[in-house]
């Protein structure tokens, strides 16, 4: 297939950005609600995603990485994650999955699941000894994929406007 899984470059802002904007899209559409939608959704939707953008991959190298899939010369995927400590904790150095995109057309191929290892693999090095992530209660694919992965759910977030 020609893909290509490396480290985050400066030069892909900008496609990462319309990648990024598509997961928000897709998650709004299939996976939240009207009435949680808006209690979550930002005021400035894309001056607020590339803030994010800027802020992850500006992070410091040792306690985060950002690696994306590339077809060509065209970013398809990407996954990004930072280290969390918990002093006190059996599980003391966590792994979070921030987020994992793969386009549509490219899903089942293999690519998330070479990405995710990417991050795994990382995450190792770095003398991780847990994962976590979020996911939206309504992702039932995400969520099926997650318990596969080994993954048992933890808690549930919730939120209310005063």
């Amino acid at each position: 297939m020609g893909v290509t899984i490396r480290k985050f470059q400066k030069k892909d802002y900008k496609q990462l950005l319309n990648l990024v904007t598509e997961l928000r899209k897709t998650s709004e559409k299939q996976h939240v609600s009207k009435k949680l939608l808006s209690l979550i959704r930002y005021k400035k939707h894309k001056k607020q995603i590339r803030e994010d953008i800027k802020r992850y991959v500006n992070f410091e190298p040792k306690v985060a990485a950002f690696f994306v899939a590339k077809k060509k010369s065209t970013l398809i995927g990407y996954i990004w994650g930072n280290i969390n400590r918990r002093r006190g904790r059996v599980l003391d150095r966590i792994g979070f999955i921030e987020d994992w995109f793969v386009k549509e057309e490219y899903r089942r191929k293999n690519i998330g699941t070479i990405l995710w290892d990417r991050m795994i693999t990382w995450f190792k090095r770095k003398k991780c000894n847990g994962l976590e992530l979020e996911v939206f209660p309504n992702n039932h694919e995400a969520i099926e994929i997650y318990h596969a992965f080994g993954f048992v759910d933890k808690s549930i977030k919730m939120i209310k406007k005063l």
